[in-house]
């Protein structure tokens, strides 16, 4: 297929990467679900972000299973208040989806990614890490070794390898990884309502002073 490009080098079919973003879409997206019911319950906060977040995602081919999850955050959000029955149904259909959903068929390191990435969202959702959601990504990235010298991943599985040396996990050190994990997750959903965070900023010093001359800036 020959592709054309405007003056500025772009395509002209504005769906040249529409089958890509659904995928990286739906990784993230199971990837969140982990993550929200890692700590073995799903909050107001965790069921705001997936509503959020969804609605976000204009391409996402929603599958039989998404759309089930789609369908059950919104009947639960036109409540006034979310109950303890609709909360545990939402949260045994996520428990359900994890089990029994569509198995991981595709290969190369980037579904996996963006997976891990949805993890940390899902993680960092409510704005309150546990000891048990840090376990959750110790788990995920001993399944994954052959990726864990890739970014994001690469990060957090160097500062785990420090924290757990003694297998504990501190107040301090807890405070830390949740420090890590939400700038890398890059969502500030509890602060702002943003669920499409850039992790840019992470590792990036703040330069308050720079001479640009006799530089050239690209």
């Amino acid at each position: 297929m020959t592709l054309t490009l405007n003056a500025d080098g772009q395509p002209y079919a504005v769906g040249f990467n529409r089958s890509r973003n659904i995928d990286k879409a739906t990784y993230v997206l199971n990837g969140i679900i982990d993550g929200v019911q890692s700590d073995g319950k799903l909050t107001d906060s965790e069921i705001m972000y997936m509503d959020v977040w969804m609605k976000s995602q204009k391409n996402l081919n929603l599958e039989a299973d998404t759309l089930d999850l789609f369908q059950a955050v919104k009947h639960v959000l036109e409540e006034r208040e979310i109950s303890q029955e609709a909360r545990a149904d939402l949260h045994q259909l996520i428990k359900d989806i994890l089990k029994y959903g569509p198995s991981d068929d595709k290969s190369g390191n980037e579904p996996r990614i963006n997976q891990f990435i949805g993890l940390l969202k899902g993680i960092c959702a409510d704005g309150n890490i546990v000891r048990s959601e840090i376990r959750r990504v110790e788990s995920w990235i001993a399944v994954n070794k052959d990726v864990a010298d890739m970014f994001p991943i690469k990060p957090v599985h160097e500062r785990l390898c420090k924290v757990l040396a003694d297998d504990k996990i501190s107040d301090e050190e807890l405070t830390d990884l949740s420090d890590l994990l939400s700038e890398i997750a890059g969502d500030k959903f509890k602060e702002t309502g943003d669920v499409d965070g850039s992790i840019g900023e992470v590792f990036c010093d703040d330069v308050r002073r720079f001479s640009f001359q006799g530089k050239f800036v690209c």
